[in-house]
């Protein structure tokens, strides 16, 4: 499948190079230290990606009561940046595109696991920002029916920001939320 890959890989960068030669092609997936077959196929692709798309899937991600979470520290974000850094080089830019925390149950938008997620993000924006990593960003925004909470649809597990069926914010945007407020030191409510 790896050759298949690359030459799937190869098309499309080629193909997007020639509709507009400064548009940016990134590979997805994890860091390299969750993904040995990335290490292995990066040789191949290399030359087809501008950059690297990584989820922040640290270890323990599912938010829950009683439940222990990985954040940067105990996830050892800045080791596995460094380690992607060394297999991909410098010249390639690095992206994020999921928080890798996952809700179970639809926790109340103020509730301490929300805020605890919303440090957590706040300590891994600033980590990623110091890193070097191009941008930071998130879940799918919209509400995928396949992953809502029980109380809200099908299953137990939120991933999006935003429940397009009710138009209310998931647990998700309060974390963002949380994390932009201390990031701008921020100290006052606001209504």
């Amino acid at each position: 499948e790896v050759p298949h890959y690359a030459g799937v890989q190869k098309a499309l960068y080629e193909t997007i190079k020639k509709i507009d030669p400064a548009m940016m092609v990134a590979g997805g997936g994890t860091f390299m230290d969750k993904d040995p077959l990335g290490r292995k196929m990066w040789p191949q692709v290399k030359d087809y990606l501008d950059g690297l798309s990584c989820s922040l899937y640290l270890g323990k991600g599912t938010v829950a009561k009683g439940v222990d979470l990985d954040g940067p520290e105990t996830g050892k974000l800045v080791e596995r940046f460094k380690d992607t850094r060394s297999v991909i080089g410098n010249k390639k830019f690095v992206s994020g595109t999921e928080s890798g925390y996952s809700f179970l149950d639809f926790p109340k938008l103020d509730s301490e696991k929300v805020k605890e997620i919303g440090k957590i993000n706040a300590r891994n924006l600033v980590v990623l920002r110091a890193m070097g990593v191009r941008k930071w960003t998130f879940f799918t925004f919209d509400n995928n029916i396949s992953y809502e909470s029980k109380k809200n649809g099908s299953g137990r597990t939120d991933y999006g920001m935003w429940n397009k069926k009710t138009g209310c914010p998931k647990p998700h945007a309060a974390t963002w939320a949380v994390a932009a407020r201390a990031l701008a030191f921020v100290t006052d409510p606001v209504d």
